[in-house]
């Protein structure tokens, strides 16, 4: 079953269609993917629906490996690993979607929720439980879509489960402009999720003393450094004794603060060069040391980005790319966020619970 979402050649999407002896559905104009992906569910008598693009290619065994997830009677949806489609030319921007595409969410298998290390996924390609769709996608969502629909699967008591053993392959934009307005179109989409979800919706989640440590850091004082040890020196035992069942507390403990720290640096140098870049800019114009915190964060995420996807680009362009990303999202998060006169998809979430260490702090 195709739906032709007022399409620019309808002839040309009947004609393949009918060759390939499929169902057409056709919208007169265009209405957006979540209407038209309730269009082809509507029409569905299946047990389960696949929700597909039109700019995707399917490995031969994506299909199969994620409905053997259905066997999970909770199950509502499956999602495979989205990655480039495979010989489809070689340009820089190509190269870097390929190692950091937005719909791309790494390797590891897990369970969809929100505040954990895979929060949403992308419904480029998934399978749908046709007795969980709910009331589907909300047409009234142009970008962000997919996470409300995903969020709201969740939140109704039913399980997401994302399979990177399964994969499509997606036809990336890589021409420079589409490319940039892709990335501004996924930023838009920030502030309508923060309007129908806010607690799932912020640039980065915290704990209280992780927002010390950085604070501490930007300020760059003679106090900053004995502040962060005391800090951190304090977490430390506190984490070591709520541990006495363990072996090794205060090792667990060293462990737990270390990743907690690597973790709110990444998530404070989102801050600077993502979400938070209209006002860095502002602040580096008025202070020498927002200016240098500034530097520091857009180098230091390229390099560590680089080392740790080590893609098929050199250093530089990956770096210029990696900006142009961050900057063109976030400046779709801050479009949004003006029209609609509300901050909350830009507000930092501080929270007490372990939520902290694996929430959108890895950025994939």
């Amino acid at each position: 079953m195709v739906v032709d979402d007022g399409s620019d050649d309808p002839a040309a999407v009947a004609a393949t269609v009918a060759a390939a002896d499929a169902r057409l559905l056709v919208h007169a104009t265009n209405l957006g993917p979540a209407a038209a992906r309730n269009t082809g569910a509507a029409a569905a008598r299946t047990e389960f629906i696949a929700f597909i693009d039109t700019d995707v290619v399917l490995e031969p065994d994506c299909l199969p490996l994620l409905l053997r997830h259905f066997a999970d009677p909770q199950l509502a949806l499956a999602a495979p690993r989205i990655t480039g489609v495979r010989d489809s030319g070689s340009t820089w921007i190509s190269r870097y979607e390929d190692a950091r595409s937005s719909l791309d969410l790494g390797a590891e298998t897990a369970p969809v929720k929100p505040f954990t290390r895979v929060s949403w996924v992308p419904t480029t390609c998934v399978i749908v439980r046709a007795d969980r769709l709910g009331d589907g996608f909300d047409p009234a969502l142009r970008a962000g879509e997919d996470v409300d629909f995903v969020w709201r699967l969740v939140e109704s008591g039913s399980r997401a489960r994302f399979e990177p053993a399964a994969v499509a392959q997606h036809e990336h934009r890589t021409a420079p402009s589409t490319w940039l307005a892709r990335k501004f179109f996924y930023g838009t989409g920030a502030q309508p999720l923060a309007a129908r979800h806010p607690r799932n919706v912020a640039p980065v989640v915290l704990a209280p003393w992780s927002v010390l440590v950085l604070v501490a850091a930007v300020s760059q004082r003679r106090w900053s450094a004995p502040v962060i040890a005391v800090t951190v020196g304090v977490v430390v035992v506190r984490i070591a004794g709520k541990l006495p069942h363990l072996r090794h507390p205060w090792r667990e403990s060293l462990r737990l603060v270390r990743d907690g720290l690597l973790a709110a640096t990444a998530q404070g140098i989102a801050l600077f060069v993502r979400h938070w870049w209209p006002l860095a800019i502002v602040g580096s114009l008025v202070s020498r040391r927002i200016r240098r915190a500034t530097v520091l964060a857009a180098v230091a995420d390229a390099a560590w980005e680089y080392a740790r996807l080590r893609p098929g680009l050199d250093p530089v362009r990956f770096g210029v790319a990696r900006r142009l990303d961050d900057l063109s999202y976030g400046a779709g998060v801050w479009w949004s966020s003006l029209r609609a006169r509300s901050f909350r998809a830009l507000l930092l979430a501080i929270v007490r619970t372990d939520r902290s260490r694996s929430a959108k702090a890895r950025e994939r």
